[in-house]
C-alpha cells in the first residue's frame, strides 16, 4: 500500500514540475528533465545495489550470481522485466517509477498542446490498467498472475495518473469550481475517500484470503480496482489538504518532525534489506514458532533495523545524496544545442524508441 502511496506522490510531484516547465517556457525539455530525475535516483540506487550484493552472505551461490550478472538491468530500470523477483526484487518500484518518468512527458504534451483534458487521460488508461488486470487474473488465477501484474507499469500506472490530475487540477485553480459545492457535499467526499482509503487498506488489494474471498465477483473487483481507488482517495484527500479543507490531516503533514524521516526515506527504502537480511538470519526465524514467539522476534528485529537502517541513510545521504543534490545544476547541461532542429529529431527518434522498447517489453513478457 505504501507504494501506491508514493505512486500517488510522485505523479503528482512530477506534473507540478513538468507544467511549470510548461508554463515558463511553453514546452517540456524531456532529455533535460530525465537527466535530472536519473541524478536524483541513480547515486543512491548504486551505493544500495553495492551494499546489497557485499551483505548478501546468506544468499545461496545462484543467487549471489544472478544478482552480479544481472544487477546492470536494476541499475537501467528494467529488472521488473529481465530478473524480476532474482536482484533486490524490492526495487522493481524503482524501476516502474522510472518508467513513469518516460511516459509523463507525454502526457503532459497530450494535455497542454493537444488540450486532451488530464482526467480523459487518466479514466482511459485506468480502464486499459483495470481490463489488464481482469485478464491476467482470468488467464492465471490470483496465485499465478502476481509477476504479470503486480511490478508491471501498465497495471501500477491508476495512483501515478491520479496524482498526476491531482497536480493539473491544482494548477488550473480548481478550489473554486470545489467551493461552489455545498457543506454536505464536501464532507460526503471527505468521508467517502477515507472510508475507500482504510477499507483497502485493511483488506490489501491482493490478498487471496479475506473476508470477501466467500463473494467470488466482490473479491475480483477488489482485486482489480482497489489499488486504483486507493489512489484517486489519496489524490482527493491529497487536493483537499493543499486546498486547506483537511485541517487535521494538513496539521499531521505539516510537522516539522517529519522532515528528516522524508528527506530519508527513499535511502532507507533502497537499503533496508541490507540490514533486514542479516538481522533476520541471526535472530533465526523459525517455522514451527508459536505466534508470540514469532511476534516477540519481529518486535526485536524492527527495533534494532530501524534505527540503523536510518542512520546508515544519514551517512549515505550526507556523502553521497546531499554533495551530488547540490552538484545536480552545476551536472545538468543546458542542453542548447537540442533546439536545432537535427537535434530535435534525433531526441525525439530516440525517445520514441524507448517508449516503443517499453510498450515491446510488456508485450511480450512472460514469467519465469
Amino acid at each position: 500500500m505504501g507504494v501506491d502511496l508514493f505512486f500517488v506522490l510522485s505523479g503528482f510531484l512530477i506534473a507540478h514540475l513538468l507544467l511549470r516547465e510548461w508554463a515558463r517556457s511553453g514546452t517540456v525539455n524531456v532529455a533535460r528533465f530525465l537527466w535530472r530525475r536519473w541524478l536524483r535516483i541513480f547515486p543512491v540506487y548504486l551505493v544500495g545495489v553495492v551494499l546489497d550484493v557485499v551483505v548478501g552472505f546468506d544468499w545461496s551461490a545462484e543467487e549471489r550470481s544472478t544478482c552480479v550478472h544481472e544487477g546492470w538491468s536494476n541499475l537501467l530500470f528494467l529488472n521488473n522485466y529481465i530478473n524480476q523477483w532474482r536482484c533486490l526484487m524490492h526495487t522493481w518500484s524503482i524501476a516502474v517509477e522510472f518508467q513513469f518518468y518516460l511516459i509523463s512527458p507525454l502526457l503532459i504534451w497530450l494535455t497542454m498542446a493537444r488540450k486532451v483534458p488530464m482526467w480523459f487521460i487518466t479514466l482511459v488508461l485506468t480502464a486499459c490498467s483495470l481490463a489488464l488486470r481482469w485478464y491476467f487474473m482470468e488467464m492465471h488465477g490470483f496465485d499465478g498472475c502476481g509477476k504479470y501484474v503486480y511490478d508491471k507499469v501498465y497495471t501500477r500506472m491508476p495512483p501515478y495518473l491520479a496524482g498526476m490530475t491531482a497536480a493539473r487540477l491544482f494548477a488550473s485553480g480548481g478550489c473554486e469550481a470545489w467551493r461552489a459545492h455545498r457543506s454536505y457535499r464536501r464532507w460526503a467526499g471527505h468521508l467517502l475517500a477515507a472510508a475507500v482509503w482504510a477499507s483497502i487498506t485493511y483488506i490489501g488489494p491482493d490478498a487471496e484470503a479475506h473476508f470477501l474471498a466467500r463473494y467470488e465477483v466482490a473479491h475480483r473487483m477488489t482485486y482489480v480496482c482497489a489499488r486504483s481507488l486507493l489512489g484517486f482517495a489519496v489524490a482527493y484527500l491529497m487536493l483537499m489538504t493543499l486546498w486547506g479543507k483537511a485541517r487535521l490531516l494538513r496539521w499531521f503533514l505539516s510537522l516539522q518532525i517529519l522532515v528528516p524521516v522524508a528527506r530519508l526515506s527513499y535511502t532507507a527504502y533502497i537499503i533496508q534489506f541490507s540490514v533486514l537480511d542479516p538481522t533476520a538470519y541471526y535472530m533465526y526465524f523459525k517455522p514451527d514458532d508459536d505466534e508470540a514467539t514469532s511476534a516477540g522476534k519481529w518486535a526485536r528485529m524492527m527495533s534494532i533495523c530501524i534505527p540503523i537502517v536510518f542512520c546508515l541513510s544519514l551517512f549515505i545521504n550526507i556523502l553521497v545524496e546531499q554533495p551530488l543534490m547540490a552538484l545536480r545544476n552545476q551536472m545538468t547541461p543546458t542542453w542548447k544545442w537540442l533546439q536545432s532542429k537535427n537535434a530535435n529529431r534525433v531526441g525525439r527518434v530516440l525517445y520514441t524508441a524507448t517508449l516503443l522498447y517499453l510498450l515491446y517489453a510488456s508485450i511480450t513478457f512472460k514469467a519465469n
